[in-house]
């Protein structure tokens, strides 16, 4: 439950005495230390996968600045740019890249490294749907 959830000052969930002391060994202390969620930006620091990210925030970058209308949207940067996913298997890279500046767009960015070639898929959302009790 959402209520059962507290956030660290670095705004990473943690989860609360009340997820623990149920079950077997409810006896012991098993206070977890560690957040259940960590932000991925940050771990990724001096790897390889910043060097990833930092090219698939590039490749929107130039893509958004190449077909936005200038007259109505600034231009962006990849510093105004996120990363929502990212993950890599063997050669080949995926990330899903999403912008405050750009509401409303996601890209996702497919990398193929045997040939060397990048792929951007753009989504827009059409609409956003509530559905109770499903």
């Amino acid at each position: 439950m959402i209520e059962d959830l507290a956030f660290s000052e670095n705004g990473l969930e943690t989860p609360t005495s009340s997820h623990v002391g149920s079950g077997v060994g409810a006896d012991t202390d098993l206070a977890f230390k560690e957040p259940v969620f960590k932000a991925l930006e940050p771990e990724m620091e001096d790897s390889e996968s910043n060097r990833f990210t930092d090219k698939a925030k590039q490749l929107v970058a130039d893509n958004y600045n190449e077909h936005r209308d200038a007259r109505y949207t600034p231009p962006i940067s990849k510093e105004d740019l996120f990363i929502i996913s990212f993950s890599k298997v063997l050669m080949n890279w995926k990330a899903f890249v999403a912008s405050s500046v750009a509401r409303g767009l996601v890209y996702e960015v497919t990398y193929n490294g045997y040939n060397e070639t990048a792929q951007i898929d753009v989504y827009r959302r059409i609409n956003k749907l509530k559905i109770e009790n499903a």
